[in-house]
């Protein structure tokens, strides 16, 4: 599993107060989706000190909702 959106794990839901307006300003719920596959580089040695082939893809069972929020 995946979990999208999520940046403050001690709050629920995930808000803060803007000090100018005083407004609380909230994030929408995260998104836990299921894992279809995972791709990794080639290359990629688990333990090594390489640091150029660290990368993969991770392939989601369902397509994530954009919410169209950037804070």
């Amino acid at each position: 599993m995946v979990r999208l959106g999520e940046f403050d794990t001690e709050q629920d839901p995930d808000c803060e107060r803007d000090l100018l307006t005083g407004k609380e300003n909230c994030a929408p719920p995260p998104q836990d989706l299921g894992i279809e596959r995972i791709i990794v580089h080639p290359r990629y040695e688990a333990g090594s000190n390489n640091r150029f082939d660290d990368i993969g893809l991770v392939r989601l069972d369902r397509d994530a909702q954009f919410n169209g929020k950037f804070n």
